[in-house]
């Protein structure tokens, strides 16, 4: 049973980012609830309910994703002692990041209800939507880099 023992920081960001998508699809149900509920308005209480939810499970699930970036980062370069763009996984990862941050720009607007457009509430979909998808592609190819 001889070799190299293994590094545990190596399963720190998989699992961090593991945990920070299963957030993810809670956020993006929660926000397509919302956004359902746009054309078939509730009563205002409970939409204001689950806005504040939303709000909550989103800046938590973007501090999270936010947090295991950084740490994908500093695994590269200083558990595994590799250049930090090395693979496709840290350039979409980089995408995605930039896209939650995005969406967050856009669902910020949406919150404070000023000069709203309805592009507004597209591009806040867009962008969170389409970094969902690309995140669990980035997911995959983070399997390549395990120990």
């Amino acid at each position: 049973m001889g070799g190299e023992p293994v590094n545990l920081l190596l399963y720190l960001h998989p699992v961090w980012q593991t945990a920070s998508l299963l957030l993810m699809v809670v956020a993006l149900s929660l926000g397509l609830r919302l956004g359902r509920e746009r054309a078939h308005p509730w009563e205002r209480e409970a939409r204001l309910r689950l806005q504040r939810l939303h709000l909550k499970v989103a800046i938590t699930f973007l501090g999270l994703i936010s947090t295991g970036y950084a740490l994908g980062i500093a695994t590269m370069a200083f558990v595994r002692d590799e250049p930090v763009f090395r693979t496709a996984h840290a350039y979409f990862g980089t995408i995605v990041l930039g896209l939650f941050w995005l969406g967050a720009y856009y669902g910020g607007r949406l919150l404070r209800g000023q000069n709203l457009k309805p592009k507004d509430y597209s591009n806040h979909a867009f962008c969170v939507i389409l970094g969902a998808i690309i995140a669990l592609a980035v997911a995959v190819m983070g399997y390549t880099l395990l120990p």
